[in-house]
Order: structure tokens, then C-alpha cells, then sequence
């Protein structure tokens, strides 16, 4: 259960009921820093609904919920879900999970990041003619460098 509101160190008593009435539980905690209280227990008796009302001790704040007792998972099938799921990550589409694979497609990687550079430094170099200046679009190399005038169109272009 998790609620916030109540004041940093408040005491905080919640009592749990399972539906159908039965043997209530108290249980006692304090708020945190921030006012917010979390509480993971185990649920008490066999109901399958539950009833909780939590009430601050200083603030009198109170809140109420009904929830349904749950599977409790454990660290280990957590675990053991994580391990399936990278599992059939690494295998596909095999099944067979080989390092070299990994390796190779880790080098192919590079290469083509190594080849996309030098590209991208070409297409500069070739842009640039080596002068510094970038070419404008649609002008030729020569007509850049020298500013040639063609009858027809303006000097300022």
C-alpha cells in the first residue's frame, strides 16, 4: 500500500480485515520524508478480498482501499523471466547462442561507421575544393572561385 499526505514521521497504523470479517491485523509505520508511507506485507489469513484503513496518529488523515490477495513473485522467478526473455533475445532465430556472432556483427558495426565517416569527410573535402569556401548550390566550382559573369544574368547573383 502506498499513500502520501500524512506529515515526515507521522505514525501510521493500518488495520487490515479480510472480507467476511475475521481476525483484524494492525500493523505500524511512519511516514517518510515526504509524508508517503510503503508497506509490503504478507496478507493475513486465507479471504481472497482484503479491506485496509490507514489513519495518520497527528494529522488524523485516513484512507481506505479494497484489493484482492495476489501471486507473490519472487526474486527468483523475476530472475528466471529475465534470463528466458535474453535468452530468446540472444538465440533468434536459432535457439543457439554463439559469442562470435556478437563479435562479428560488434566489427561489422565499426566498419561501417568507420566507412560512413570517411564519406562524410569526402563529401566535405569535395564540397569545400580544399579553399575553405563551400560551394553554393547549383553553381559549378569554376563559377564560384571566379564570380563569372553570364550574359543574361546579373553581376550580383
Amino acid at each position: 500500500m502506498r499513500r502520501e499526505g500524512w506529515s515526515p514521521g507521522e505514525p501510521v497504523i493500518l488495520v487490515i480485515m479480510t472480507e467476511g470479517g475475521g481476525e483484524a491485523t494492525t500493523l505500524r509505520t511512519t511516514g517518510d520524508d515526504d509524508g508517503e508511507v510503503n508497506l509490503t506485507v504478507a496478507m493475513p489469513g486465507e479471504g481472497k478480498g482484503f479491506h485496509v484503513t490507514a489513519t495518520g496518529r497527528i494529522s488524523r488523515i485516513t484512507t481506505q482501499a479494497q484489493f484482492n490477495e495476489g501471486v507473490a513473485e519472487t526474486d527468483g522467478e523475476h530472475l528466471l523471466k529475465l534470463e528466458r526473455y535474453w535468452h530468446e533475445r540472444l538465440t533468434f532465430p536459432t535457439g543457439k547462442f554463439n559469442p562470435a556472432w556478437v563479435r562479428k556483427s560488434g566489427q561489422r558495426r565499426q566498419t561501417h561507421s568507420a566507412r560512413r565517416a570517411e564519406r562524410k569527410e569526402k563529401r566535405t573535402q569535395q564540397r569545400t575544393h580544399g579553399r575553405g569556401e563551400r560551394q553554393a548550390p547549383g553553381r559549378s566550382a569554376r563559377a564560384q572561385r571566379h564570380r563569372l559573369h553570364f550574359p543574361g544574368r546579373s553581376r550580383s547573383a
